[in-house]
């Protein structure tokens, strides 16, 4: 009924890592029947710091057979079992992945001792397999060995079975397939998950977050990430550590993608790669030089800035600005884009009315400048983005201004609002690139959301 296992392997990626050492242990949930034990060439170095872990050197290994010669064998021992092991997620991902790199398929169900016993006992602090051997005064002969280490997972089980009430059977008639869930993390909190999108953090046993992933349906995305039986080093890092799981509801994916920006900005979680770069938006600002004329610039949008215009990359900035200033008549020079002293190229080839070579009057051009801002002004979008809220009683709302994000957040949904009331319910947020990629992406696209600009009553907020 049940087959007790444990790999040793050359490290912890099941892609590009191998197994070493793999027992079985076939059990009725007392008595044994049947031991498998070998050592299998890696046919790949093993790292100094897992020999000294397991003491299983290159050595040991010469003359050990592949992984093809054993996995026949291993896949008949275990066929129609439960397989059970401590920590399962690291045994069982790592033999998924030896079958499939041969071009075959494992699949089992699998019991964790390492998540039985954090169920019966949850306030034991440590609950490594070396540490509950002792607890229960199992005899686990060679540490860190597969036969050792299946062994000692078989006499847990007993311990174990002594002090369930029920959890075991119910395990067993779950249809679920809730076998690669982090260890540590009570599968409680799994059972009333929402269907709407959010985000969600992956905490630690002393709730410090490690991971934030943003999701169109909650509880679809988390069991997801469970259950996707990934292999890499991260993952595998991860699983073991996460011991909680806090959602945030966010009503719209539009919503969510800006509170998982900005939240993965402020904690800095270590198992999330993206959205750590905190690559600036670029944006227009003008000023007037000595001789009077107004010129423009690109520059680094920073916290508090407020630009006449915003873009998420220097190169949709430039693109607009030289459009503006070859429809307007502007001086390259004195709109930013060119960084010469002396007058412009395009003077000479006669394609600039001569402000840089003060042969324009400065109110002609300032003039000319205060027309193209105006432009700019009505191409870049300025207004709400109304989306879905978390309830039928609210809205989602993103603010902006001339391309520039002023922050979002929920408005009550039945009421008359300014604009200035709608800021007071918003959470500002800082302008990166990203952050107006994903706006810019949602107003292209109108998916999920409806826009209202500045020039059209807020009366559309009460719908």
């Amino acid at each position: 009924m049940y087959s007790a296992i444990d790999v040793e392997t050359t490290g912890l990626h099941a892609g590009r890592h191998a197994i070493t050492e793999m027992a079985v242990v076939n059990f009725d949930g007392k008595n044994i029947s049947e031991c498998f034990h070998t050592l299998i060439d890696p046919e790949q170095r093993i790292p100094l710091q897992v020999v000294r872990y397991n003491g299983i050197t290159e050595r040991m290994l010469a003359g050990a057979p592949a992984w093809p010669a054993v996995m026949d064998a291993i896949e008949e021992l275990t066929a129609g079992r439960v397989l059970v092991a401590h920590n399962a997620h690291f045994d069982y991902t790592f033999l998924r992945e030896a079958f499939l790199q041969q071009g075959r398929t494992f699949e089992r169900r699998v019991l964790c001792t390492l998540q039985w016993h954090r169920r019966l006992f949850p306030r034991v602090a440590s609950c490594t397999l070396p540490a509950l051997c002792r607890r229960y005064g199992i005899d686990t002969g060679t540490p860190h060995r597969a036969l050792s280490d299946a062994m000692a997972v078989v006499h847990l089980f007993r311990k174990l079975s002594e002090h369930d009430q029920g959890w075991l059977q119910h395990w067993l008639n779950r249809r679920r397939p809730h076998l690669l869930l982090p260890p540590h993390l009570p599968a409680e909190q799994l059972h009333h998950l929402p269907d709407s999108p959010g985000i969600y953090y992956l905490l630690d046993h002393r709730q410090r977050i490690l991971y934030i992933g943003k999701a169109r349906n909650l509880r679809q995305r988390i069991w997801q990430h469970f259950i996707s039986g990934s292999s890499t080093r991260l993952q595998t890092a991860l699983m073991t550590r996460i011991a909680g799981l806090q959602v945030w509801p966010c009503g719209s994916e539009l919503l969510a993608l800006l509170l998982e920006a900005s939240e993965i900005r402020r904690h800095y979680p270590p198992f999330n790669k993206a959205l750590k770069r905190a690559d600036q938006a670029i944006g227009l600002v003008s000023y007037a030089d000595a001789k009077g004329y107004l010129r423009l610039a690109l520059s680094h949008v920073k916290a508090g800035d407020r630009p006449l215009a915003a873009w998420p990359a220097q190169e949709d900035a430039r693109r607009d600005l030289s459009r503006i200033v070859e429809e307007y008549h502007l001086c390259p020079r004195l709109a930013g884009l060119q960084r010469a002293s002396a007058p412009c190229s395009d003077y000479a080839a006669g394609r600039c009315d001569g402000a840089c070579a003060d042969a324009l009057a400065p109110a002609t051009y300032n003039l000319r400048v205060l027309r193209a801002v105006a432009a700019l002004d009505r191409q870049l979008f300025s207004g709400l983005i109304i989306t879905d809220g978390r309830t039928d009683q609210e809205h989602g709302v993103v603010a902006m201004c001339r391309g520039y994000c002023l922050g979002f957040g929920f408005v009550p949904r039945h009421c008359e609002l300014t604009f200035a009331d709608v800021c007071t319910y918003l959470q500002p947020v800082a302008n990166r690139a990203d952050t107006l990629r994903i706006i810019g992406w949602f107003i292209r696209q109108e998916q999920g959301c409806r826009l209202l600009p500045d020039s059209l009553p807020l009366s559309g907020l009460s719908d």
